[in-house]
């Protein structure tokens, strides 16, 4: 039987633990890392693009196989960041996200026709900015690091070969897309090649990324001329992807030198 005198030094003992506890978790920061945050826009843009793959027949059965790894891949992703969320803004944030990724995947997944690359080109771009805005909520002023212009050059990488990919599946879309993607992602090379706080290792791997930008221009030219090939589409969907290859290991060494 507890007695009284036994029960308050139990409670004085909780008391005292709840503090420790508190300030223990607060040194602790769960939170995902900025690129593991950003993730999830890139994996939204490369459902995208892989969908946009399979309708066109650019390295099709390859595509299959990636999307159905990708759509596992955001689900693990997304559910790992929402255990994690520091506020209510955060977790409203990633609770849109998820209705939003409800809505694309049966989209993305669907055999393609011109209808569902046009409703998956409608959803992409939303998701792809609710989870950058979602990183920039977990890291606070990330919105200039390099770290940060290294993943949005992630993003970027899926964005330009998709809408270079959808002219001919779907020929009513406007180019001036393509062009703004184009641009935003020749800046950030740009700004990420001359970064002074580079390494030799993520200087390299910025001017990789910025030689692959030439394939990709050229595909772009070839797709936009009327006398494309289907070696052309295919140089635009594995120029995008070497970008992304090499983005993703300059993000990740940028992110773990918090820079």
């Amino acid at each position: 039987m507890t007695t009284p005198g036994h029960g308050r030094r139990r409670a004085l003992r909780a008391l005292l633990f709840v503090p420790w506890a508190l300030a223990a978790n607060a040194q602790k920061d769960e939170r995902p890392r900025l690129v593991a945050a950003m993730r999830l826009a890139v994996l939204a843009e490369r459902a995208a693009k892989l969908h946009v793959q399979v309708a066109r027949g650019v390295l099709a059965d390859r595509s299959r196989r990636a999307m159905a790894e990708v759509v596992r891949e955001f689900e693990a992703t997304r559910r790992s960041a929402a255990e994690r969320l520091p506020d209510p803004e955060a977790r409203d944030n990633y609770l849109l996200l998820r209705l939003l990724w409800a809505d694309f995947r049966p989209w993305a997944e669907r055999a393609p026709s011109r209808d569902s690359v046009r409703q998956v080109a409608d959803r992409v771009e939303e998701i792809a900015w609710i989870a950058t805005k979602g990183a920039r909520l977990l890291h606070p002023g990330s919105s200039d690091s390099l770290a940060m212009r290294a993943s949005l050059a992630c993003v970027l990488s899926q964005r330009v070969p998709r809408l270079l990919l959808m002219h001919r599946q779907a020929p009513g879309e406007p180019g001036r897309d393509t062009a703004e993607a184009f641009a935003a992602l020749n800046a950030l090379l740009e700004q990420l090649a001359g970064a002074p706080l580079n390494t030799p290792e993520t200087r390299s791997q910025a001017l990789i990324a910025q030689a692959q930008m030439g394939f990709l221009e050229r595909a772009a030219h070839a797709l936009g001329s009327g006398a494309q090939t289907a070696r052309d589409a295919e140089v635009a969907a594995k120029a995008g992807d070497h970008i992304l290859e090499v983005m993703e290991r300059a993000a990740a060494r940028y992110d773990a030198a918090g820079i």
